[in-house]
């Protein structure tokens, strides 16, 4: 087989643009996006994103609909709203399809993830007046009442 010396200069330079030129990094601790090495892009719309949690007010009995609020905001900001609008599939066996585990498998991460934050928002001497659930729709209802 043989290379033309233009079908190598095009690999080398097909490489130095996606290594060095198209190079995008988020971070979220310094909220900064990198287009090219040398410039960077301040954006707005990924910080609030990333730090929409830190908004979430401690839930303390007086400010319900505040609170409820901005955790649907994050939980849907940061994908992990499914758990509230689907129901749980059915848990996968041996013989289910990969779509069929990889559904469970997003279901049971945004639940987990969901509880987790919820959970994390409510002050102490409110959660002990809120029953347990392993599922986040459920506690949500639980307080709702």
């Amino acid at each position: 087989m043989h290379y033309s010396i233009v079908s190598g200069v095009t690999f080398f330079a097909l490489i130095y643009f996606i290594m060095f030129e198209l190079t995008i990094r988020i971070s979220c601790a310094v909220h900064l996006i990198y287009v090219y090495p040398c410039f960077a892009v301040f954006t707005a719309f990924f910080t609030a994103i990333f730090n929409e949690n830190a908004r979430i007010p401690m839930l303390s009995g007086d400010n319900y609909a505040e609170w409820k609020e901005k955790v649907l905001l994050a939980l849907g900001c940061s994908d992990l709203d499914l758990a509230l609008h689907v129901e749980e599939p059915p848990i996968p066996t041996e013989s289910s399809t990969l779509e069929a585990k990889a559904n469970y498998e997003r279901w049971e991460r945004s639940n987990r993830l969901s509880l987790m934050l919820t959970k994390a928002h409510i002050r102490q001497s409110i959660k002990g007046s809120i029953p347990n659930s392993d599922k986040v729709k459920a506690y949500m209802k639980a307080i709702d009442k």
